[in-house]
């Protein structure tokens, strides 16, 4: 329905019926945990307004599907979390990774997180952007801290890692600088900040597979596969598929 200064009037309509006993304590259950969910986690009205929308406007069937997926997608987000990190905490050489593969990721985190603070988007959301940055952070600091153990193997990954980020940066630089004038003159923005945060959050989704670049010329080079974090990009996998 068009709403402008000529609509006098809008229509109303409501549906008035009774509810069972089983439904009550439901709704009565998830309005409990909406509370606990602002007063603890810091939800705001948007969250929980979308959440009694999901359960009040949803078919059951179709509740039920979202919520087993929603469970798949948390149990293998978990999943791949506790895989990479046992992975990382194993690795005691550099051999077969991209130092700067790894410093692009965490890169695109940082962009992320600060479109999403300027945008208000949602707590949970910021809170876990958050945690995957921390993580690649401390990726960063773990696989710097064995570059004094820098064996044949491990020079080779650092030449490899170089050269392909050397490349990617001429690949990326034209396109960053291309998106950014293209945003600036066609489309609208609260001022300079968000224009710059909303070009760059543009860039990581169109270009976010660069990120394994280093790492794939790295695969190459060595002609082997067998430093990669598999159990993870396994988990990783399924949850694309998921979604």
């Amino acid at each position: 329905l068009p709403v402008n200064a000529t609509t006098a009037q809008m229509p109303l309509e409501l549906s008035l019926g009774p509810l069972s006993v089983g439904w009550w304590r439901m709704y009565a259950s998830l309005q409990d945990s909406l509370e606990k969910m602002q007063s603890s986690f810091g939800a705001d009205e948007k969250d929980t307004d979308d959440l009694r929308r999901m359960f009040t406007e949803t078919s059951p069937a179709l509740l039920a599907v979202t919520m087993l997926v929603s469970l798949l997608h948390m149990l293998f987000e978990v999943l791949a979390l506790k895989n990479d990190v046992a992975f990382w905490r194993g690795r005691d050489t550099p051999e077969g990774l991209s130092l700067r593969g790894i410093v692009f990721s965490a890169t695109c985190q940082v962009i992320v997180l600060l479109y999403l603070i300027e945008n208000e988007s949602s707590f949970l959301v910021r809170v876990s952007v958050a945690a995957g940055l921390l993580i690649e952070v401390w990726k960063i600091v773990r696989l710097w801290s064995m570059r004094g153990q820098l064996s044949e193997a491990a020079r080779s990954t650092a030449r490899a890692d170089e050269q392909a980020g050397n490349w990617l940066l001429l690949f990326f630089a034209p396109c960053v600088l291309g998106y950014a004038a293209y945003s600036l003159l066609y489309e609208p923005h609260s001022g300079w900040y968000g224009w710059l945060i909303s070009s760059l959050y543009g860039l990581v989704f169109a270009l976010g597979f660069v990120a394994m670049t280093p790492q794939l010329f790295i695969n190459y080079r060595l002609k082997s596969v067998e430093h990669m974090p598999w159990r993870t990009l396994v988990y990783r996998a399924l949850n694309i598929f998921i979604d």
